[in-house]
């Protein structure tokens, strides 16, 4: 059931990437292995006001945590999926990752 629904939304959004989210981020790949659907994402750090900082995954964390666990999308955390969400900045240098699982929105 989740493989079909993780090819279903991977073929939705494939033909739409690169996709803008707003001014600095970028989602430029959807994936899945197993149970978790991952996407890549380009953070435009030329355009950020400084470079990321040690506090720059735990507030995408919180941000990724508020967007998911108030959504729709937390009922596909609840069958047993999970969402990795991988950050690089635009010279492909990785950020570092988030990873949400069910047991995120209950605490």
């Amino acid at each position: 059931m989740l493989e079909a629904a993780f090819v279903k939304s991977e073929n939705a959004i494939r033909p739409t990437l690169p996709k803008k989210i707003d001014e600095l981020t970028t989602l430029v790949e959807i994936h899945h292995t197993g149970s978790k659907i991952q996407y890549e994402i380009v953070i435009d750090l030329s355009k950020a006001a400084s470079r990321a900082t040690s506090s720059f995954m735990p507030q995408m964390r919180a941000l990724m945590l508020s967007q998911i666990c108030n959504s729709d999308a937390v009922k596909v955390l609840g069958i047993g999926a999970s969402y990795e969400y991988s950050f690089r900045d635009e010279k492909s240098n990785n950020i570092g990752s988030v990873i949400i699982q069910n047991s995120d929105c209950k605490a």
